[in-house]
């Protein structure tokens, strides 16, 4: 049988005894609870406007409406639960259904086993027919062995020519380099006759007509020798090859020689045009010195 309790409670300033079948600790609690919405109702603006009965009406209201939103909830966490509950007795049907497919796996295995075996027999059979083949495969290996030995055989004899040929493109390469030293000689001595002829278009000109027709001379020339050797190369090798280097040393030297040629005559051009530049110097000078003798006199007249 329960034992009613007599608690001693402090509500709103004002002390009060609460009887119940409840615990002390549950009735204090009840006590804490009504003293924290007379301290919610204070702090409203409004509070001290109403009277006694009127406060008392709205504690109750927001009493009743703290009830009823917590019964509110109470009833979403029971559905909640409910909810749950059906999932987990789903859960429990899924897990049944999984047995029994897992039941039916095993069945699947067993009879994928007995495959395994049948499959195992025919892989020894197959090994023996293997066997077979390698045996086989042996013999066409050694056939193929005695066939890379003289594929070996072939490709020394390949590697043979084809340095002889690298020889020949290296030498080939050598020569044009030549030829490409020597056009840029040709185009250093054109820039300098580019300059002569600034200074002196009318000798210069002559001069650049000359340079220009021994260098396309020259050009043609060492072209002319250069495809005839490289045409000679591809079919003579090596002994056309000593003929065609005697050949283009010859005319590069005959170019060099012919390049000397023309930057002496150049530089004999050059001396000619510093003489008279000398001579203009020298005249300019004395006529610079006139000028001043007669500005001197002009002024020593007006004085």
């Amino acid at each position: 049988m329960k034992v009613k309790n007599d608690v001693e409670v402090l509500i709103n300033g004002r002390k009060y005894t609460i009887c119940g079948f409840e615990s002390a600790e549950y009735l204090q609690k009840v006590a804490t609870y009504i003293n924290s919405k007379y301290a919610e109702f204070k702090a409203k603006s409004y509070y001290h406007t109403l009277d006694v009965e009127l406060r008392n009406i709205l504690l109750a209201i927001n009493i009743a409406d703290d009830y009823f939103k917590a019964n509110k909830d109470n009833e979403s966490m029971k559905k909640d639960n409910e909810r749950k509950d059906k999932m987990v007795l789903d859960m429990k049907h899924e897990i049944m259904e999984s047995q029994s497919q897992s039941e039916a796996a095993t069945t699947q295995l067993d009879e994928l086993r007995a495959r395994c075996e049948k499959a195992e027999k025919e892989i020894v059979a197959w090994n023996v027919k293997c066997q077979e083949t390698t045996t086989k495969a042996n013999s066409l290996e050694e056939q193929l062995k005695q066939t890379e030995a003289e594929n070996s055989a072939n490709s020394a004899r390949l590697e043979d020519t084809l340095a002889q040929v690298s020889k020949l493109e290296n030498e080939k390469a050598r020569l044009e380099s030549q030829i490409e030293a020597l056009k840029v000689q040709m185009k250093d001595q054109e820039t300098k006759n580019s300059d002569l002829k600034k200074q002196h278009s009318s000798k210069m000109a002559k001069a650049k007509e000359t340079a220009k027709s021994e260098k396309e001379t020259a050009v043609a020339k060492v072209e002319k020798l250069r495809e005839t050797e490289i045409s000679k190369l591809k079919k003579e090798q090596e002994a056309e090859l000593s003929k065609l280097k005697k050949e283009n040393e010859a005319a590069i030297v005959k170019a060099v020689e012919e390049a000397k040629k023309e930057n002496e005559d150049t530089a004999a051009l050059l001396d000619e045009y510093a003489d008279e530049n000398e001579e203009l110097k020298a005249k300019l000078e004395a006529a610079e010195r006139r000028i001043t003798d007669l500005e001197s006199r002009n002024r020593r007249g007006k004085r």
